[in-house]
């Protein structure tokens, strides 16, 4: 309280930041909050994407909550042609293609055949889709969707780190043991 009376008789506001003066050298960074979602099966989207991976959230799949779905997250390199992220009043309601910039926030639904990117955490990546693979029927016959395939291309020498797990907000796909710690999770990549 003193320090704030203190301040109060200076002239000095703590709370105005507007006032914050930038050191030289320094930019800003692109915004914390996701513009649009990378689908390349789309046709208003890049059919390649060069970002950086920063981190994944994982949930209950809304078709099967037994199984996980996981949502990754980077920041774009260039721009490329995403989906408008979903609305939340509306979920429902059409994406359309957008462009992100530079330094913007993407996501894209994680897939088997993007085994290679659970280590790029950090690292420039360059991915597409690059064919299918097709799966077995299931035990009761019924047929599956070919499991799309991804090249993920990075620079000779790069060393990323596991993405790290930002939310976990699964209920169901938890597994019979309950709840475990991030860095003992065997959420699948």
């Amino acid at each position: 309280m003193a320090k704030d009376q203190s301040a109060a008789k200076s002239g000095q506001n703590h709370s105005d930041f507007s006032q914050i003066a930038i050191p030289a050298g320094y930019a800003k960074s692109g915004s914390n909050e996701i513009v649009g979602i990378w689908d390349p099966m789309h046709p208003g989207c890049s059919k390649g994407l060069h970002f950086i991976p920063m981190h994944r959230n994982v949930m209950d799949n809304t078709a099967d909550p037994n199984n996980v779905s996981t949502f990754i997250v980077g920041r774009v390199i260039g721009t490329h042609m995403v989906l408008s992220k979903p609305n939340s009043a509306n979920p429902s309601e059409e994406k359309y293609p957008i462009e992100a910039k530079e330094g913007d926030l993407i996501g894209l639904w994680y897939s088997s055949g993007m085994r290679g990117i659970e280590d790029k955490c950090g690292i420039r990546v360059y991915m597409f889709c690059s064919g299918e693979v097709p799966l077995k029927p299931l035990p009761d016959g019924t047929e599956r969707n070919p499991m799309k395939k991804f090249e993920i291309h990075t620079s000779p020498g790069a060393k990323g780190k596991l993405l790290p797990v930002e939310s976990d907000t699964r209920r169901v796909s938890m597994g019979k043991t309950g709840p475990r710690k991030v860095s003992d999770d065997n959420i699948p990549f």
